[in-house]
């Protein structure tokens, strides 16, 4: 009997224990979108991170605040506090056994009013929820900026919508890298990618949910988004907005700008309508700048036989030694059109 009541016991913790969140381990490379203007990216190293509020989904980091309280969480409540202030204040000696009467009436008395329907005090903190509602969104726009990353550099919707229908590129960054995985401690929030949660319903906070693990309570507040954006596939990096490099006012918000240094980058991809100008441009910055010497680069594109795209690493036709030196020497008629055919059939 003995041994089936403590099985009983163990399955029972389990049941009550909280539900923890496991980090997941991201793909080797994480994808930036970006328009040829974002060019500036590699040659100034610097990348944004860009409030909730200025991001292109309307309900970016809105959990839903209404009816923060159950009528049981606020029976919890109040009664945790009032035991708070018994035994701070010393007004009742608990370890007596008339004060101890004299305390579990008075726990029964706020019962009766609780589930009598009187609920005044009940619908007073609930009706607060717009102003938490309100005040967290403030001090959100405040404290954090987002970087938005995916883990598919072959998305024909991304490339059209975020690299300027293909004319754009796409920046492959290492996961394992300081400048997207700095990771403080392992109870740390920030500073790591985390894989965004696609749901058909915004989160909704509660009394119970502010008392979750962490982990699970930052997935709430900052990682959930409407199913309708599931085909991103995106991966989120929430960084304090204090650790900016630079700022670039700009109306309606500021542009907060990050350290993206060059060894963080290990592919580049070209869109499948950039022109010419704009590829060789790319090469004359890659070749020219030896910390960019290590990246892959790729040109898409457009498939003959599906809808999709297929990647072609681009090289040098020549050794590395005379590329720096003859591919895009200035003394050549046309540089542009002579390194175009020098780097790669691609182009």
């Amino acid at each position: 009997m003995r041994k089936s009541k403590r099985r009983h016991n163990v399955a029972d913790k389990k049941r009550e224990s909280p539900k923890v969140s496991i980090p997941e381990i991201p793909p080797a490379t994480l994808y930036k979108y970006m328009t040829e203007a974002r060019i500036e990216v590699i040659s100034n190293r610097k990348i944004r991170f860009t409030q909730p509020h200025l991001l292109n989904d309307p309900f970016e980091v809105k959990p839903v605040f209404r009816d923060l309280f159950s009528k049981s969480d606020f029976e919890d409540v109040v009664k945790a506090g009032l035991e708070k202030i018994i035994r701070e204040t010393g007004v009742l000696d608990l370890d007596n056994p008339r004060d101890e009467k004299k305390y579990h009436e008075a726990m029964r008395a706020i019962e009766n009013k609780i589930r009598g329907g009187d609920d005044a005090l009940f619908t007073m903190m609930n009706d607060a929820s717009p102003r938490l509602e309100e005040s967290f969104r403030r001090q959100t726009e405040k404290k954090i900026a987002i970087l938005s990353l995916t883990e598919d550099r072959n998305n024909l919707l991304m490339w059209s919508h975020y690299a300027n229908q293909h004319f754009g590129f796409v920046v492959g960054f290492r996961s394992d890298h300081r400048f997207i995985n700095c990771t403080i401690s392992d109870s740390d929030e920030m500073r790591r990618p985390r894989r965004v949660i696609y749901r058909n319903d915004r989160p909704r906070i509660t009394n119970r949910a502010l008392s979750m693990e962490p982990d699970l309570l930052f997935d709430t507040l900052y990682l959930t988004k409407s199913i309708e954006w599931s085909y991103e596939k995106e991966w989120r990096v929430v960084m304090p907005s204090e650790d900016r490099v630079d700022v670039k006012p700009q109306k309606g918000g500021d542009v907060l700008l990050y350290d993206a240094p060059h060894d963080a980058i290990s592919e580049i991809v070209i869109g499948a309508r950039a022109s010419k100008e704009f590829c060789v441009k790319l090469a004359y910055m890659m070749r020219d700048t030896p910390s960019l010497h290590h990246v892959r680069l790729y040109k898409a594109a457009t498939s003959y036989e599906r809808y999709g795209l297929d990647f072609f690493e681009v090289r040098y036709s020549l050794s590395p030694e005379a590329m720096n030196y003859d591919l895009f020497s200035p003394r050549r008629k046309n540089p542009i059109r002579q390194a175009a055919q020098r780097y790669s059939h691609v182009f």
